[in-house]
């Protein structure tokens, strides 16, 4: 089963990001959803629709509970 997960980065960590330009958030993210029993199979920007709001798709295939 496959789950689409959304998110968007606060003003605080697109600061963050932009004075590190070389962290790597899908390593992030991976972390949680692997931590979660997932796997995360892709991740996708996405353009805001209000300004200074960004985010991202990630597609994750998760245990089901029994």
């Amino acid at each position: 089963m496959l789950f689409c997960l959304t998110a968007n980065y606060t003003p605080k960590a697109l600061e963050a990001m932009r004075d590190n330009p070389n962290t790597n958030r899908r390593e992030a993210v991976e972390q949680l959803v692997v931590a979660a029993g997932g796997k995360l199979v892709a991740m996708y920007g996405t353009m805001p629709m209000v300004p200074a709001r960004w985010g991202f798709l990630t597609p994750t295939p998760l245990p089901q509970e029994q």
